[in-house]
């Protein structure tokens, strides 16, 4: 064992205490929401180990991937900007990808060019933190 017993315990407290507040599943209004805005063109949500568990993916690129990049982003970010990194973006050949957390899921929401990306990112973490605020 490389890590000292006492932090795997608090990693594990932590774990326990994450699922118990964050454990309700991804809200349908969210996911109607998200469908009835332009300029998207596709939406799912990954759980924590890159899996598909709402929607689909439909382009090349591997869930696992974008769960991939949003954790190593966060880790490195979080040492400095903790309350800055809320969420990436990613440019593909005909739009973008957009990676946001709602706890213990990431939603990514895949674009056209047509959007601006601060804009466009404002508006949805509105969204989400009003389903948030709505379901406490």
């Amino acid at each position: 064992i490389q890590q000292p017993w006492n932090s795997i315990v608090l990693e594990g407290l932590r774990l326990l205490d994450e699922k118990r507040e964050f454990g309700e599943p991804l809200p349908r209004q969210l996911l109607d929401t998200l469908s009835g805005i332009k300029n998207i063109n596709n939406f799912f949500v990954l759980n924590y180990n890159g899996q598909i568990i709402e929607g689909s993916a439909q382009r090349p690129i591997h869930p696992i991937t974008l769960t991939f990049v949003w954790y190593k982003l966060k880790k490195m970010l979080n040492l400095f900007y903790t309350d800055k990194f809320q969420y990436v973006a990613l440019t593909k050949p005909d739009g973008y990808y957009f990676v946001f957390e709602h706890r213990p899921n990431l939603v990514v929401i895949e674009t056209n060019f047509h959007v601006i990306i601060p804009d466009f990112a404002q508006d949805i973490r509105k969204i989400i933190q009003k389903m948030q605020n709505g379901n406490k």
